[in-house]
C-alpha cells in the first residue's frame, strides 16, 4: 500500500498530472481577461514609469477609482470592475486625498456616476499611505525572504482579494533596485500575491529625454521592464505604452480637465478595436 502511494506521487509534480488532453477537451476561459481594455492583462505585472512629477501617480488613482467604479479609464477603455489596493509610500495622506476628490467631483459632474453608487464604489478602495501608517514599506528582507510587510501584505490580499495592487514607487518597496537578483525575487514575491500589480516606476533622466533604445531606459535593472507583462511611459502628456506581451503597442494623447485625464487621440489606428481575422474553418476536439 505504501509503496502504491510514493508511485502515486511520483507521477505527479507539484500535484499536477502529466499530460494536457484537458486542454484539447475544452476552450480556454478567455472571456473577461483583461482589468483594463488591450492595456492590463489580469494576474499579470505592469509597470508605468516616467520621470517625477510627470503624473504617474495622479493617473493611477484616477485608475483605482475608475475600476472600483467600473468607468472607462480616460473616458476609453473599458475596465472590470473591481478592489484596489493602492500602496503609496511617496506621497502625504492630503495630497492624494485632494486628488481623490477631484476625481470623484468630475465623474459627478459629467453624471459618469450617481453619487449615491459612488459612495459605494469607493468602499472597492483601500488606501495605505505607507508613511502615516509608520511600515517599513521594503517587501523582502537582505535574504530576499518576505518580510513582516510582504506577510501581512499577503494576508490581507487573501481575505479582501484586490483585483489590483498599486505600488507607488517601486524604490519604496525594494531594498536595491538595480540588482537584477533583487529584481527576479521581487517579481517572484509580487506574483505569489495571485493578482494584476501595478507598478510606478522612474525613467532616468538620460533615458526619457535620449533617442532610440536611451529614449525608454527606466531607472534601476533592466528586468522590471523585460519581465513586466505591459510597460506604460507617461511623458510629455502621452501614455506611451511601449510594451504589450498580450496586444500591440500603441499611445494616447492626454488632456487633463477638470481634475481628471482624458484620452484626446489614440495614435496607432484601430488600436482598441480588433483587427478583422482571417475566416477560417471551425475545429472541433472530439474525445476519443
Amino acid at each position: 500500500m505504501e509503496k502504491e502511494k510514493k508511485e502515486k506521487r511520483g507521477n505527479k509534480l507539484w500535484g499536477i498530472e502529466p499530460g494536457v488532453t484537458a486542454w484539447l477537451d475544452s476552450e480556454a476561459e478567455t472571456a473577461n481577461d483583461w482589468l483594463v481594455d488591450k492595456l492590463m492583462y489580469k494576474n499579470t505585472i505592469c509597470i508605468l514609469d516616467g520621470l517625477g512629477a510627470s503624473g504617474k501617480s495622479y493617473l493611477a488613482l484616477q485608475l483605482a477609482v475608475s475600476i472600483a467604479a467600473g468607468l472607462p479609464f480616460l473616458g476609453v477603455l473599458p475596465v472590470q470592475k473591481g478592489r484596489v489596493l493602492f500602496l503609496n509610500a511617496e506621497d502625504p495622506d492630503n495630497i492624494s486625498h485632494t486628488r481623490f476628490r477631484a476625481i470623484c467631483k468630475n465623474y459627478l459632474s459629467t453624471n459618469s456616476i450617481d453619487e449615491k453608487k459612488l459612495y459605494e464604489a469607493v468602499k472597492n478602495i483601500t488606501y495605505v499611505s505607507m508613511t502615516s501608517a509608520d511600515v517599513i514599506s521594503i517587501l523582502l528582507d537582505e535574504k530576499l525572504q518576505p518580510n513582516s510587510t510582504y506577510i501581512e501584505l499577503a494576508q490581507f490580499c487573501r481575505a479582501w482579494k484586490p483585483d489590483l495592487i498599486i505600488l507607488d514607487p517601486l524604490i519604496e518597496f525594494i531594498a536595491d533596485e538595480n540588482k537584477s537578483t533583487y529584481a527576479k525575487q521581487f517579481y517572484s514575491a509580487l506574483r505569489r500575491l495571485n493578482t494584476t500589480i501595478l507598478i510606478l516606476h522612474h525613467n532616468s533622466k538620460n533615458g526619457i529625454n535620449g533617442e532610440g533604445e536611451d529614449r525608454t531606459k527606466a531607472r534601476g535593472s533592466s528586468v522590471f521592464v523585460e519581465n513586466a507583462r505591459t510597460r506604460m511611459m507617461l511623458k510629455n502628456g502621452q501614455l506611451i505604452v511601449e510594451k504589450n506581451n498580450y496586444y500591440r503597442p500603441f499611445s494616447i494623447d492626454l488632456e487633463f480637465e477638470g481634475g481628471m485625464w482624458y484620452a484626446s487621440k489614440i495614435n496607432t489606428e484601430k488600436a482598441i478595436e480588433e483587427q478583422p481575422k482571417p475566416k477560417r474553418k471551425p475545429i472541433r476536439f472530439i474525445k476519443t
